[in-house]
């Protein structure tokens, strides 16, 4: 009996995945917070104590990050965790496509994707731009 689910196809899939989050995740944590960045972190470290203070222009980053820290310790990988994994999870975006553009090109899509520096950039910064890219 064949395996439906282990197909080349989806094992090139999951290849683009892994490598997207290896290089969103390898020292994620290593560098110090910029200003902008310790200025979100911060509110979500508010947040998670139950201070309500004034949320700034990225709610959705601020409110699940919050939660974040108040369920782990807080960290500077923490603070960018959730923008790594939503760049991660980018890479799997042309599997929904695959029909219209093809199975060779949503695969070379998604290796694009795995390895564009732009979004390795913004998946590794702790602020919800990521997060809208993904989300759109």
């Amino acid at each position: 009996m064949k395996n439906k689910f282990l197909t080349v196809e989806n094992i090139l899939y999951l290849a683009a995945l892994v490598l997207a989050a290896g290089l969103r995740f390898t020292g994620l944590g290593r560098e110090t917070l910029s200003d902008y960045e310790a200025n979100l972190a911060l509110q979500a470290l508010d947040f998670s104590k139950g201070n309500l203070t004034d949320i700034g222009p990225q709610p959705f980053y601020i409110l699940w990050t919050g939660f974040l820290f108040f369920v782990f310790e807080t960290s500077n990988m923490l603070a960018r965790l959730l923008p790594a994994i939503a760049g991660s999870a980018l890479v799997l975006v042309p599997i929904l496509y695959r029909k219209f553009i093809g199975r060779n090109p949503s695969i070379i899509l998604s290796f694009s994707l795995a390895v564009s520096p732009i979004l390795v950039g913004a998946s590794r910064q702790a602020d919800g731009l990521i997060l809208s890219i993904c989300f759109a």
